[in-house]
């Protein structure tokens, strides 16, 4: 019943069917009260209250999941996602870095790495770590809009524009990749 609970939980979240999250997060904590220590459970409420805002809640949720699976780098970018949502950048980096260090083919947190030195203005090092990135996916979709952002911010808008297209041309449907 409980990994059921799980995956009815989690279908709800991955479909980002938002009008339902409170039933989703209703299913995983009684998947939680059937089997307290489920990890993919902890982690999966982590990022629903992250989701949510609710930092405290996350934070319990992914540093549960990280002390009973250390070695899973997801959850220490998920936590890393959550600091940096609060503006705690160090401890971001911390997390992302440690997720890279644990699994060197999980490639996200290079763009969240990407993502504070943007946010700080350290535009140089954004630049470099974004297109990282993109030497390890260059169909990195997000990462692509961000150096678009990037270079928005510079004043390249020329730049940022061909960065724009090139995501409406790798993916018609992304939304992101609209910019007036």
């Amino acid at each position: 019943l409980a990994r059921k609970l799980f995956f009815d939980a989690y279908v709800i979240i991955k479909n980002k069917n938002y009008k339902q999250y409170a039933l989703a997060e209703k299913k995983l904590l009684k998947s939680l009260s059937i089997m307290p220590n489920a990890s993919y459970t902890h982690n999966t409420l982590g990022l629903l209250y992250q989701y949510w805002h609710n930092y405290p809640k996350a934070e319990y949720h992914l540093k549960k999941t990280i002390d009973d699976i250390p070695t899973w780098a997801k959850p220490h970018n998920n936590l890393g996602n959550v600091y940096q949502a609060q503006g705690n950048y160090k401890a971001a980096l911390v997390e992302f870095n440690k997720a890279l260090e644990l699994d060197t083919s999980f490639i996200i947190p290079y763009n969240n790495i990407g993502n504070i030195y943007l946010e700080t203005g350290q535009y140089l090092k954004a630049e470099n770590t974004y297109k990282y990135r993109l030497g390890k996916d260059s169909l990195a979709l997000i990462t692509v809009m961000n150096l678009g952002v990037l270079y928005n911010l510079r004043g390249q808008s020329d730049v940022a524009e061909q960065y724009y297209r090139k995501v409406v041309d790798m993916d018609s449907t992304y939304e992101l990749g609209y910019v007036k």
